[in-house]
């Protein structure tokens, strides 16, 4: 009877060594810090002894995750989103660069207007000029010049 204690305990002792064997396996004992399956996000359903130690039947996911479909949406959307962005952006730069170039020719306009404005007036400002409208206007230069000589200083106020 001895003996066959001792063979009952020998097959619950390997038994026990399997069952570990198979627990250090699983990502539950070798799970690490940062792992992306963490263990209070799973739900072990089991019949009461229909599963060995250590082992899972039935998995619940507590987190949805989006399909392929879904982000593969998401990603042509962004892109779109970004191509109307784009070409926006370059009729916006291409709009501003007309107007620029028009207001450039238009202040060249207007530089080469003060220039012939500041020549017409140095004309008329010359000697030649003012001769020429007394002449328009008859008048006649004078002939003799008095000059009133008074005593003394004499300040004008």
């Amino acid at each position: 009877m001895g003996s066959l204690v001792i063979i009952k305990i020998k097959r619950k002792f390997t038994l026990l060594n399997a069952a570990l064997r198979q627990f250090r396996s699983t990502k539950l004992f070798n799970r690490v810090k940062g792992d992306e399956e963490p263990m209070s996000r799973y739900l072990t359903i089991t019949n009461s002894s229909s599963v060995r130690f250590g082992e899972r039947k039935g998995v619940f996911r507590t987190q949805s995750k989006l399909g392929r479909v879904t982000l593969n949406f998401i990603l042509v959307a962004l892109i779109c989103a970004a191509g109307v962005f784009y070409i926006f952006e370059v009729n916006n730069s291409a709009t501003k660069g007309y107007e620029i170039r028009g207001l450039e020719t238009k202040l060249n306009e207007l530089r080469k207007e003060n220039e012939t404005l500041r020549i017409q007036a140095a004309e008329l400002k010359s000697m030649y000029k003012i001769e020429e409208k007394t002449k328009d206007l008859n008048m006649v230069a004078p002939k003799d010049v008095s000059y009133l000589n008074l005593p003394g200083d004499v300040a004008m106020k």
